[in-house]
């Protein structure tokens, strides 16, 4: 998911839908303030590749109002099975 966030913000223009596990990086901040279409932003309070601040400024970058946050506690890879499982719903949908 990470990753994905990474290589998917640059191209939302085309897919209809975000998910988001990811860090700020000026380029991706940018794009982010572009996209107004759904986003559903995943967050892990003790991850230590993207900290907490990180990735709260890059879901307050996204300009959609159809935003929302889901932090979890646990590291990077302590993604809920729930969570996992509303993102491939989110992303069906």
């Amino acid at each position: 998911m990470s990753m994905g966030s990474a290589i998917g913000i640059p191209l939302v223009a085309a897919e209809p839908r975000v998910l988001g596990l990811i860090g700020t990086t000026e380029p991706l901040v940018r794009a982010a303030t572009a996209i107004t279409v759904p986003v559903r932003f995943l967050l892990q309070w003790r991850d230590r590749l993207i900290p907490r601040v990180v990735g709260l400024t890059m879901f307050d970058a996204f300009a959609t109002r159809q935003k929302s946050l889901h932090a979890n506690p646990g590291g990077h890879g302590d993604v809920p099975r729930h969570e996992l499982a509303a993102a491939v719903t989110f992303l069906a949908g």
